[in-house]
């Protein structure tokens, strides 16, 4: 989400006057010509006090068109709206959706189908909003984008396989917040020994870490510690955990593995709204394996990689060992699926989306 709202400002920066209000530290990562005003970082101070910093900008100065950059700013834009008469858009990403919260549920939802556009990552995303009232005719898909491919990340390759002791290893990656949801915990505890059995060279590489100031609270660390527990010593020692870590050890992540996992799993009150990381890992030809829930059909299509039926482990299980075991023209494919979701198409969309009367 905060990869893409950076996206987002940027690309409206192109054609726009644009105001942020964002936690602090998100000046670092805006275009020089974007005016921004930092509000606290932790998620109930943040937003108060963005409500309050909106409402006295917007009384100093007109604006065309507010956007919240998740559904946590319904109850924000449904206030500017209605005191300043001002056109509103709201990005949905599914968990702002879906989250089991009464309170949520009931003042958040409501608020969110007053805005003008609703701007969903993904035709899941976009069912789930029409479950939950939001008139069709409000409501536009907009699957995110991802950047072209590191030109450099081949050449840390070497250095990086050789850092982590994984020189001639084929490599499972898992790249996502330690959440219940991301099926991390599951994936260790029901693939990875047949896998490892199946391919005894091979290593996982996890990349990520428990989540903050988030809707999704449910970190499955020792969820994980549990699983790996339950493996040999010598599979153990497969596994490594990176954290969080810079985009160019991402990319190079992404470059080095055979195989993406995204072993997602169907919680109540949760939810995958799309999977940008599929489409990351796609754009440096490395194909993922997925179980299908969520949006993540959107972001795999026909050439991003396979879906599974959700929990069937022995099928993923097959599907990973299977690409970590036989050559396949998966990196072509998974490149050219790629760059269909640059960047630069989702900010058209977006612009198209965004139409105002600039004489206002």
């Amino acid at each position: 989400m905060e990869r893409m709202m950076r996206e987002v400002v940027s690309g409206l920066a192109c054609y726009s006057d644009v105001t942020v209000i964002g936690p602090r530290g998100c000046a670092d990562y805006l275009p020089e010509n974007v005016f921004s005003i930092e509000t606290s970082p932790h998620l109930s101070g943040f937003l108060l006090s963005s409500t309050i910093q909106a409402l006295y900008l917007c009384r100093s100065k007109s604006f065309n068109i507010i956007i919240g950059g998740s559904g946590l700013t319904g109850p924000s834009l449904a206030l500017l709206q209605r005191v300043f008469k001002v056109q509103t858009a709201i990005f949905l990403h599914g968990l702002d959706l879906v989250a089991p919260s009464w309170v949520y549920q009931k003042i958040f939802i409501p608020l969110i189908r007053r805005a003008n556009r609703v701007l969903a990552n993904s035709h899941n995303t976009a069912n789930l909003a029409r479950d939950r009232g939001v008139p069709d005719g409000k409501i536009t898909v907009i699957n995110p984008g991802c950047h072209p491919a590191d030109p450099l990340a081949h050449q840390r390759v070497s250095s990086f396989r050789e850092e982590y002791d994984l020189e001639g290893r084929p490599i499972i990656l898992f790249v996502g917040r330690m959440t219940r949801r991301k099926g991390l915990s599951q994936f260790i505890k029901h693939s990875l020994p047949g896998i490892f059995k199946s391919v005894p060279e091979a290593a996982l590489l996890v990349v990520g870490d428990e989540p903050s100031n988030s809707l999704d609270q449910r970190g499955e660390k020792q969820a994980v510690i549990d699983s790996l527990g339950k493996l040999t010593s010598e599979h153990r020692q497969r596994v490594r955990f990176l954290g969080q870590v810079s985009d160019d050890v991402l990319n190079t992540c992404y470059f080095a593995a055979n195989v993406h996992v995204f072993p997602i799993l169907n919680i109540p009150g949760d939810v995958e709204g799309f999977g940008m990381v599929v489409i990351e890992a796609a754009s440096y030809g490395t194909p993922t394996v997925a179980f299908d829930v969520g949006g993540v059909a959107d972001a795999i299509g026909g050439d991003g990689g396979l879906l599974v039926d959700e929990g069937d482990y022995h099928d993923l299980s097959t599907k990973l060992v299977d690409l970590l075991l036989s050559p396949t023209d998966w990196e072509e494919r998974c490149r050219k699926h790629a760059s269909q979701f640059s960047w630069e198409r989702f900010n058209r969309e977006l612009s198209s989306q965004l139409i105002y009367d600039t004489d206002t």
